[in-house]
């Protein structure tokens, strides 16, 4: 009984040991998936400012000044693009290593 107590323990602590040597990857990844995600939470609310600022410049100044903030909303959304790939691109990683390959099945029809 004491050997299956002392068995279980040891085999408890190589799950911990393991899992704890793993958190470090983990917590860079996450760490870095929601900090894009608050970027791209505040280029959400730039981009719905600038827009305004375009469509009042557009419609109730005649269109005097409709390009600098047209090229400004361009760049809020290349950036958001960018942020979207950082965010993304972590995970993408870890998720392709972690599950095995399939195997392709003998005599299966096409």
């Amino acid at each position: 009984m004491k050997k299956q107590k002392t068995a279980a323990r040891q085999s408890k602590s190589a799950v911990t040991r393991r899992l704890f040597m793993q958190g470090g990857k983990v917590r860079l990844f996450l760490g870095i998936t929601v900090a894009a995600g608050g970027l791209l939470s505040i280029l959400i609310v730039v981009q719905a400012h600038y827009l305004s600022l375009l469509i009042d410049d557009i419609f109730l100044k005649n269109g005097s000044g409709g390009w600098g903030w047209l090229l400004a909303l361009l760049a809020v959304i290349v950036g958001r693009a960018v942020l979207n790939w950082v965010g993304a691109r972590p995970f993408s990683n870890t998720s392709s290593n972690s599950v095995p390959p399939t195997r392709a099945v003998s005599g299966a029809a096409n």
